[in-house]
């Protein structure tokens, strides 16, 4: 079935940020902060974060030629882009994000890859279909301002104010199988929002929408022992305006006679309605971490616990400073197993934070990914 086909079509490709939006976030920084005595930073960010239980994350993207895991249930991708400026505490830049999660039966999963390899159905046998998708991408301007709290406390507070670029949140539910000699057969209950149609192509307008969002990041420095807690998402608001929509019931059952003798073909989508109004997308899950290290002359430990839709990921990392070279480390991930390298190097005028994880050296295998890099120049 054409629409059963279309299922991994929610998970979302990664959209580019506008450049115009990258440029405009510091030059309105370089305004009024030009004449001011004090120095300043450039600053830029990228973040990804991608895991799925189930089966590889090229797979999951692609042709799902992997058989997936018996009880995987999730599959999520987290995208960060920053490039601005900080002063005295203060900053201000150009944001962009995408987040998207996906959480399906392992039963929903296993008739997908099926379909996907063109591979028989168990004939007589029932299958429940579970699928949940949420995506929200968007961009814009974030603020932020560190409060220092005693000798060795700091508290950063932010605020992303965000312009939307893509949304989903959908539900299916229902009752899928195959009858000897027949495909693909079943009903199941849709409710689904989208900018984009990505399960019945369902033509409409591309949307607008607007939000904010706020976060918090606590440290505490001693000596050799430091923690962090970070907080993103702790509140927020979207609404999306004419943003389209599709409810009603999938049936595979679609000749009937009609009391005229005739055969009726019905359309796949039964006893649904279709249209756009003005949506309140609900919150994303809070998302952060909890970090408790140790720093020793020339070597460090850490201890972090971070949090995605509802998952807690524990991780272990441990440092070296080579002398004239910089900071390497190693950590690893403990949900997904996760492998971690990382470099840091730190000048007076500048800096540069790097760091790659997978669980996998194939790419096409991997099944968590990590990508992180940050830097800043001070003039």
């Amino acid at each position: 079935m054409k629409a059963f086909s279309k299922l991994k079509g929610w998970i979302v490709e990664h959209k580019k940020p506008q450049l115009a939006g990258v440029f405009c976030a510091p030059l309105l920084f370089l305004v009024f902060s030009v004449n001011a005595d004090d120095s300043w930073q450039l600053l830029v960010n990228h973040e990804i974060v991608a895991y799925s239980d189930t089966a590889a994350l090229y797979q999951l993207a692609s042709d799902w030629k992997e058989k997936p895991s018996s009880q995987g249930r999730y599959a999520f991708r987290r995208d960060r882009f920053y490039l601005g400026a900080n002063r005295a505490g203060f900053s201000l830049g150009y944001l962009y994000r995408n987040d998207w999660y996906f959480k399906f039966s392992p039963a929903t999963a296993y008739l997908v890859y099926l379909y996907n390899n063109n591979l028989p159905v168990p004939e007589d046998e029932v299958f429940g279909v579970d699928l949940e998708v949420q995506q929200l991408a968007a961009e814009g301007l974030q603020l932020a301002y560190q409060f220092e709290l005693g000798a060795s406390w700091l508290l950063q507070t932010n605020l992303q104010l965000l312009q939307g670029r893509a949304f989903q949140k959908g539900e299916l539910e229902g009752q899928w199988g195959a009858q000897e000699g027949a495909d693909y057969q079943g009903w199941a209950e849709l409710n689904y929002r989208y900018s984009k149609d990505r399960l019945l192509e369902h033509q409409a307008s591309q949307p607008g929408g607007q939000g904010a969002s706020v976060g918090l990041e606590l440290h505490w420095q001693g000596d050799p022992f430091y923690l962090n807690l970070k907080v993103e998402d702790a509140w927020m608001i979207f609404k999306w305006y004419d943003a389209p929509y599709t409810r009603g019931e999938l049936n595979t059952d679609r000749i009937s006679i009609t009391d005229g003798g005739y055969i009726r073909y019905d359309p796949l989508l039964r006893s649904g309605v279709r249209g756009t109004e003005n949506w309140v997308q609900q919150p994303l899950a809070v998302s952060g971490h909890f970090l408790a290290g140790y720093q020793g002359v020339g070597w460090g430990a850490e201890l972090l616990a971070s949090r995605y839709w509802g998952l807690t990921f524990p991780e272990v990392r441990l440092s070296r400073q080579v002398e004239s070279f910089g900071q390497v480390s190693a950590g690893y991930e403990a949900r997904s197993k996760r492998w971690l390298l990382g470099y840091k190097q730190q000048k007076k005028d500048w800096s540069l934070d790097l760091s790659l994880g997978s669980d996998d050296f194939s790419y096409q295998e991997a099944r968590s990914l990590l990508w992180r890099f940050s830097a800043s120049y001070q003039l």
